[in-house]
């Protein structure tokens, strides 16, 4: 993976925090499909009810490993393909994920600063 995707990659997860919940409630976002779109295209993250998760990248690049919840309203992911830089912490927990469904669409500050709006679509 390249260093620009990488950081695609990182700013993504980073990008999807918003705040914390009790605890988070992923049911939402698990069979479908979180779109980031950014200036330089979409990045999708899929979670799977098995807790896996696959992300991937506007170049077709993309990671994959575990994801979970935690006590703060986290989503927490724990990249294993490839592995992750030394530097990046792993696992990654984005608060704010808690409650998002199909339909939701917000926007943020993404990755290099850039706005971007995040959606959930149906499927995967």
């Amino acid at each position: 993976m390249t260093r620009l995707g990488r950081a695609f990659l990182i700013g993504a997860a980073g990008a999807l925090a918003l705040g914390g919940a009790a605890w988070a409630d992923m049911s939402g976002l698990v069979g479908n499909t979180v779109v980031a779109n950014t200036p330089n295209g979409a990045i999708k993250i899929q979670l799977h009810a098995d807790g896996s998760y696959q992300t991937v990248l506007p170049n077709g690049s993309g990671a994959s490993g575990t994801w979970s919840e935690d006590a703060n309203g986290g989503l927490c992911y724990k990249q294993t393909n490839p592995a992750p830089p030394a530097d990046r912490p792993n696992p990654f927990c984005a608060p704010g994920m808690s409650g998002k469904k199909v339909g939701d669409s917000w926007s943020q500050q993404g990755p290099g600063g850039n706005a971007m709006t995040v959606s959930v679509t149906a499927g995967q």
